[in-house]
């Protein structure tokens, strides 16, 4: 059941980021992936979804990178 929630988790992740980078409107998302990524990555870590922990990290990644990247948009 966690092991799908996370996949499900994931997936909305990366359908949101898409939309919204469609429409030029990343930074918010940025943040809330940034940010996101701690409470889930701890919620994966502990039900042992090692798999789903790299995805997840990899948005983590993306989401300080983008919110470094578009400081200067702010």
């Amino acid at each position: 059941m966690l092991a799908a929630l996370g996949y499900l988790a994931d997936v909305w992740i990366l359908g949101t980021y898409a939309l919204l980078a469609r429409y030029g409107r990343t930074r918010p998302f940025h943040w809330a992936n940034a940010i996101g990524c701690i409470p889930l990555l701890a919620a994966e870590g502990l039900a042992g979804l090692w798999q789903v922990m790299v995805l997840t990290g990899t948005f983590g990644v993306i989401g300080w990178l983008g919110v470094w990247k578009t400081r200067q948009h702010a």
